[in-house]
């Protein structure tokens, strides 16, 4: 496979990278994946006046009509949510936190 890099290039990616898998760092990440998986949470019970159009109202609705429900966009907002808060600072939402 081409991706896969060995030798002084991959030695040098992996020192670059290595700081941020830290416990330190990872621990200090914690803060900002519960703040993340709270909004989810309370997303996916919101429905109706509080969210409507939520994540709640959707699945019911599926629920409701014997569909599946795809989690897909709720779960990929959630990563961008995790990876933005933590890696650069910023939340999905573009806001510095």
């Amino acid at each position: 496979m081409r991706w896969i890099r060995r030798g002084k290039y991959w030695a040098g990616l992996r020192s670059a990278c290595q700081p941020l898998f830290h416990s330190s760092s990872l621990a200090a990440s914690v803060p900002a994946m519960t703040a993340a998986a709270q909004k989810l949470a309370g997303r996916c019970l919101a429905g109706g006046a509080t969210d409507p159009g939520g994540i709640g109202e959707l699945a019911a609705a599926s629920a409701g009509a014997g569909q599946a429900f795809n989690l897909t966009d709720a779960l990929g907002a959630f990563t961008l949510e995790v990876v933005g808060s933590t890696a650069f600072g910023c939340g999905s939402s573009g806001g510095a936190t």
